[in-house]
């Protein structure tokens, strides 16, 4: 439902573009209710989505090496993902266009990608650990 919504809001963001503003070159740095909306969307569907794979993937480290350390980090560091991609969207919906967006808080969605990185790196690499450690040499 949210992501037929997403894609609704998008759409609608295009046309407004691509149609409404057709000639006027200055229009495309405007926020509209539909950029800000569909990346609101995004945000609750991409950040919410990635938060539970991650937290999925840090629940399987824990299963397999029984320790918690590593699971912590990477469901914290969901949390904190979520945060900064809230605080963007609401940042979006403040400003006035994208360049003063991207001017005042492109380290928040720099820090979400960065974050989301490093949670994949840990979740990835502790899993390789893992399984390397519990491989029985069973040969096929």
């Amino acid at each position: 439902m949210l992501e037929t919504a997403h894609t609704v809001v998008i759409w609608s963001f295009v046309y407004s573009l691509t149609v409404i503003n057709y000639g006027k070159p200055e229009t495309i740095n405007d926020t509209t209710w539909s950029l800000s909306t569909a990346l609101l969307l995004m945000t609750l569907l991409g950040a919410t989505v990635q938060g539970i794979v991650q937290s999925f993937f840090g629940y399987r480290v824990w299963v397999l090496s029984g320790r918690l350390t590593i699971p912590a980090i990477t469901w914290l560091g969901s949390i904190i993902r979520l945060g900064f991609g809230g605080a963007a969207t609401a940042g979006l919906f403040d400003a006035k266009t994208t360049t003063s967006f991207l001017a005042r808080d492109q380290w928040m969605v720099t820090g979400a990608i960065v974050i989301s990185t490093l949670i994949d790196i840990i979740n990835t690499s502790a899993l390789c650990i893992c399984l390397q450690r519990r491989r029985s040499g069973f040969n096929s």
